[in-house]
């Protein structure tokens, strides 16, 4: 297992103000695995942060890239979410298909209910996981994270 960090368009966040409310709140990244190496099963890549103290709603999620796991029946898969709940976004998208390449875009009811995130009082870090193993490994590609947020005021 090994952990690795997604570049960022934005390193870190800002708090949420009033002024920010129904503002969408972007995480945009990436991770390029170097020649000869590709992903392991139980490594997990910080993908980004989401800021404290609003209700997040879910506008837009979509992870992307060549496939990882090139064999004719891919087992290689990915779990997005946060330390408290590691498929809170995606569970075991897979990673590999026959196309050569992968989109994950949980949409309708996936992507209101299981990606909505309550309220933190601290910063909450993204994590993709890849939870199983993959049977024939692709080095040398690149995953893309794409996720876009509204806050509101929470609701009790």
């Amino acid at each position: 297992m090994t952990a690795l960090k997604a570049t960022r368009a934005q390193e870190g966040v800002s708090a949420i103000t009033t002024d920010n409310i129904g503002q969408p709140v972007l995480v945009d990244s990436y991770y390029t695995w170097a020649a000869g190496t590709g992903p392991a099963q139980n490594d997990t890549i910080e993908v980004g942060e989401l800021p404290p103290g609003y209700e997040l709603l879910p506008e837009h999620c979509r992870v992307w890239g060549d496939e990882l796991d090139s064999n004719a029946s891919p087992t290689g898969t990915l779990h997005l979410g946060t330390a408290d709940d590691a498929d809170a976004i995606i569970v075991s998208g897979a990673l590999g298909n026959a196309a050569g390449f992968y989109v994950l875009e949980p949409a309708g009811a996936a992507l209101s209910t299981a990606y909505k995130l309550g309220i933190s009082d601290d910063a909450r870090t993204i994590i993709a996981t890849l939870p199983t193993a993959f049977a024939t490994v692709v080095n040398a590609k690149t995953i893309n994270f794409r996720m876009a947020y509204k806050a509101r005021q929470p609701t009790y």
